[in-house]
């Protein structure tokens, strides 16, 4: 009996063991880890519409890096059939269709916030989509994929 107590202690405490391993593990693939991504330095630029292909909106953003780090960041939406940039005064071509004037402020949230993001967490893949921004969040994910292309500091790309 006592055999059988050992052993099942025993079962339990290697898999607590590895419980911890792989939460441990996981905790070192953040952007913080010395395994994230190095970039050069300079200031390159991405372009993209993301999977909204007929829309005629595009994505623009410019990244500065500097010691191998994202140092600024700046993104925009432009409405290319309008020739204007989306902003907080974009609702107004929705005037009367309060669905659309909502949808319009949630995107314009994210315009405003996931460049800080970027900033903070210095990896595209750690940053989430706003609830009710996911077309601003797609367009800027893209566009700065399309960036950071270019930004890798690695010589086969």
């Amino acid at each position: 009996m006592k055999l059988k107590t050992f052993l099942i202690l025993l079962a339990f405490g290697i898999i607590g063991t590895g419980v911890i391993f792989f939460s441990h593990s996981n905790a070192d693939n953040s952007s913080t880890s010395p395994y994230s991504p190095c970039y050069k330095d300079g200031v390159y630029h991405g372009k993209s519409r993301s999977i909204y292909i007929y829309e005629n909106f595009w994505g623009k953003v410019q990244l500065t890096i500097k010691h191998g780090m994202i140092t600024n960041v700046d993104f925009l939406i432009i409405d290319q059939d309008k020739n204007e940039v989306f902003s907080d005064t974009y609702e107004r071509h929705y005037a009367g269709n309060n669905h659309y004037i909502h949808q319009c402020r949630n995107e314009w949230n994210g315009i405003q916030t996931y460049p800080q993001w970027l900033l903070d967490k210095q990896n595209i893949a750690d940053i989430d989509a706003i609830t009710g921004a996911t077309w601003s969040f797609n367009i800027f994910k893209d566009s700065v994929a399309i960036a950071l292309r270019e930004a890798k500091d690695n010589p086969k790309n």
